[in-house]
C-alpha cells in the first residue's frame, strides 16, 4: 500500500506537472539566459512522457507518473519555502545557488537536486516496477542509469540536446512491448563504458549525503 506522498505523486495531473515545473524555472532558471533555464531538458522530458502515454491518468504507468510525481512535488514544496524531505531540501539548495542571474556551480546543484528526488522515491515505488511489463522494466532501470550517467558528466540541461535524444531513442508508447532498440542499447553501453566509479541505476545509493556530482 503506498503512502500519501506516493499516492500524491502518481494521482498528479499531467496539467499540474506542468505548471509547477514551469512556475519553478521561472523563479529559478539558474542561467542568466532566464527560463525554462536549467529546466529545459526536464520539461522537454515530461513533454516526452505525456506524448508517449505514461502519464495518461487511466493507462498510463503508475512507476512513471510516481516518480515524475514526486520531483514535481518537491519542486512544489521547495517554491514555498518547505523543505522537509530529502528530495525538497535538495530542490532548495538549488534554488538558493540559482539566483536571479544563475552561478557557476548551478548546473551541478541541479543534478543533485533532480537525481536526489528520483532516487528518494524509487524504494517505495517498487511494488509499481514489478507491476510493469518486462520490456517497460528493462527500458525502466536502463533510463535510471542513462540519467544517473548524465547527472554525473554534469550534462548541460539548458539545451535542447537531451530532448532530442530522448525523442529520437526513447519509445514513443506505453508499454514498450519489445526489447530495447540496438540504438538505445549502444547510447547505455556507451555511457557506461566512460562510467569507473559507485553503482549507478535503480539500486545506486550515489544520491544522498554530500554532494558528489562532478562539477
Amino acid at each position: 500500500m503506498p503512502d500519501k506522498r506516493t499516492a500524491a505523486a502518481c494521482d498528479l495531473p499531467h496539467a499540474e506537472r506542468l505548471e509547477i515545473l514551469g512556475r519553478f524555472f521561472s523563479a529559478h532558471p539558474g542561467t542568466p539566459g532566464g527560463p525554462p533555464g536549467l529546466g529545459a531538458a526536464a520539461l522537454d522530458f515530461v513533454a516526452w512522457l505525456g506524448q508517449s502515454g505514461r502519464l495518461d491518468d487511466s493507462c498510463g504507468s503508475p512507476w512513471w507518473r510516481t516518480l515524475n510525481g514526486a520531483l514535481v512535488l518537491d519542486l512544489a514544496d521547495a517554491l514555498v519555502g518547505i523543505g522537509s524531505g530529502t528530495g525538497s531540501a535538495a530542490w532548495l539548495d538549488y534554488a538558493a545557488a540559482a539566483g536571479p542571474a544563475g552561478t557557476d556551480h548551478a548546473q551541478t546543484i541541479f543534478w543533485q537536486a533532480h537525481q536526489t528526488s528520483l532516487h528518494a522515491v524509487i524504494p517505495s515505488a517498487h511494488d509499481l516496477l514489478a507491476a510493469e511489463p518486462v520490456h517497460e522494466r528493462d527500458f525502466i532501470a536502463c533510463a535510471i542509469e542513462i540519467v544517473d550517467l548524465a547527472a554525473l558528466r554534469g550534462q548541460p540541461t539548458d539545451t535542447e540536446a537531451l530532448g532530442l535524444l530522448t525523442e529520437r531513442l526513447y519509445p514513443r508508447h506505453y508499454p514498450l512491448a519489445e526489447p530495447l532498440s540496438a540504438d538505445l542499447c549502444r547510447l547505455r553501453l556507451a555511457a557506461s563504458k566512460r562510467h569507473a566509479g559507485p553503482r549507478v541505476g535503480l539500486g545506486s545509493e550515489i544520491w544522498g549525503g554530500e554532494r558528489r556530482v562532478a562539477g
